[in-house]
């Protein structure tokens, strides 16, 4: 396999980062175990690799280092490191989230003559995206207008080529980055998609089976390559998540023993065993819908304890009012 995998970790003891890719690394070598996995980190966290911690990026072929400002946030300190990777690492690489798992050989991706590639965010096309409303305000922040575009591109899984196009990218997607960051927009994806359109979309489309976004992406999840979980993709009740590996003590237990259990194996081997066994599938408007602050309101009150009867007695009765009952 030609392609490294490229991961970037920012991590401390208290948080749960390190474990999230040391399941990602395990899955990758289980499914591909010629892959040559690069790891990019900033010193501070290199520092913290003792113990369990060294054990948990044992499964990388090469480490890079980059020395940091360590008074800058954590998320800012990954995202300099993110944007900016291009120009720390040699050769090809798929870059991965760390909230992954591989479930299935990933060495065809030597195949796809692309330079520079993602898959569509939320597996849709920007007029379908559930979170267009969102990402027009954080565009409209960075001066650009992207009402009228057809792609918006998920920043978690990038094939990037070695060639002067790619670094080209990476060097005024770093910039805008760092321009949105002081104009309150934290996440790098809008800089992506910023960075596509002044440089006139070198952006391709990947297959949508190189990053199966949980949330959105079941239909993808029998013939993925790429399980993104979205680690921040959590219920409030946590009993009540979507995956697994969206619960905590899942983390905290690899944080204990450095050991990956067996239905964390299970899930790697087959991704639907990761699912909860309580779900439920919805489309259409009903997707929508989940993103208005109208169903966030009312999930929350139904959530509260005690409010659940109250909150579904008072939607009974506009019901009735609405003679739809």
């Amino acid at each position: 396999m030609k392609t490294k995998a490229l991961y970037v970790v920012v991590s401390r003891e208290e948080d749960t980062y390190l474990e999230q890719l040391f399941i990602s690394m395990t899955s990758l070598k289980y499914h591909s175990p010629e892959c040559h996995i690069t790891l990019l980190m900033d010193s501070s966290t290199k520092n913290t690799l003792v113990g369990i911690r060294k054990k948990e990026v044992s499964l990388a072929d090469e480490i890079i280092v980059i020395k940091l400002d360590e008074a800058l946030s954590a998320q800012k300190r990954s995202r300099y490191l993110k944007t900016n990777a291009r120009s720390y690492v040699q050769g090809d690489y798929l870059f991965i989230d760390c909230d992954t798992v591989i479930v299935k050989d990933i060495s065809s991706i030597d195949e796809y003559q692309l330079e520079l590639a993602a898959c569509l965010d939320s597996h849709a096309f920007f007029h379908q995206n559930p979170y267009r409303e969102m990402c027009m305000k954080h565009l409209k922040k960075l001066g650009k207008d992207i009402s009228q575009e057809k792609e918006y591109f998920n920043s978690g899984i990038i094939l990037a080529k070695d060639t002067p196009l790619v670094h080209k990218f990476y060097q005024k997607w770093f910039e805008n980055y760092c321009m949105g960051e002081e104009k309150g927009v934290k996440m790098d994806q809008p800089s992506f998609a910023l960075t596509n359109l002044q440089l006139n979309m070198p952006v391709r489309i990947l297959p949508d089976e190189w990053n199966c976004e949980l949330k959105h992406g079941v239909k993808y999840l029998k013939d993925c390559y790429i399980v993104h979980y979205l680690c921040t993709n959590k219920s409030r009740k946590k009993t009540n998540q979507l995956f697994l590996l969206n619960e905590t003590s899942i983390l905290e237990n690899i944080k204990k023993d450095g050991q990956i259990s067996k239905e964390i194996w299970d899930l790697i081997k087959d991704p639907f065993c990761g699912l909860s066994n309580i779900n439920h599938t919805v489309a259409g408007s009903d997707v929508d819908f989940l993103q208005t602050k109208t169903f966030k309101v009312f999930s929350y009150l139904f959530s509260r304890k005690g409010n659940s009867m109250l909150t579904e007695r008072i939607l009974n009765l506009c019901y009735r009012l609405a003679g739809k009952e």
